[in-house]
């Protein structure tokens, strides 16, 4: 009886997802229902523009090792129409020799474990920022690289998530730790973490 009812269950698993092997789950190249296609999900945003422009800045480009410093990367909206869904990735975020301690924004959520920073909305002619603030752990300068990777409404002049660094949806900043004056000196209580 079990056997009977787990072959059942098997076949019915076969017919819903349509594959021929129940332990692969649906073929989503070929099944239009789990996801939306993206001609569908842009319906409503035909014939919008949304001209966003990324870019990151620095308080000290040159921080002393085990320091705290802080990246201001902001997203800008040149319009004509304001836009949603707009997602920035930390290029190398995992593997950055800045370790984020904390971080700040005027609109949506810095998601650390995936270095993905979420802005519910952008409106036209309005500028989003985020800050965060992480300690210097290497001693060779190093590439901070932020790019937008997503927008529901299209950009004239950029292709999220392309990787083209002549575009202006992607920004870089150069750091270039020193050694502190005194390497075994404890580190002074205002470059502490604030948790």
């Amino acid at each position: 009886m079990k056997t009977c009812s787990l072959l059942t269950l098997l076949a019915l698993v076969v017919l819903y997802t349509g594959c021929n092997d129940p332990l692969a789950g649906p073929d989503l190249a070929t099944e239009n229902k789990a996801i939306p296609s993206r001609e569908s999900a842009s319906k409503s945003t035909a014939g919008r523009l949304a001209d966003l422009s990324l870019s990151v800045a620095t308080d000290n480009a040159t921080p002393t090792v085990n320091s705290l410093v802080n990246l201001t990367i902001k997203v800008h909206n040149d319009g004509p129409d304001r836009t949603s869904g707009v997602k920035v990735f930390f290029h190398g975020y995992n593997d950055s020799l800045l370790h984020i301690a904390r971080s700040s924004s005027t609109n949506g959520v810095q998601i650390d474990s995936l270095g993905v920073w979420i802005i519910a909305h952008v409106p036209r002619d309005s500028t989003e920022q985020l800050v965060l603030t992480g300690r210097v752990v290497g001693r060779e300068p190093f590439i901070n690289t932020f790019e937008i990777i997503a927008s529901e409404v299209r950009d004239p002049d950029s292709v999220p998530g392309d990787g083209d660094p002549r575009q202006d949806d992607q920004a870089s900043q150069w750091l270039y730790p020193e050694d502190p004056p005194c390497p075994d000196c404890p580190i002074l209580a205002n470059e502490e973490d604030d948790d």
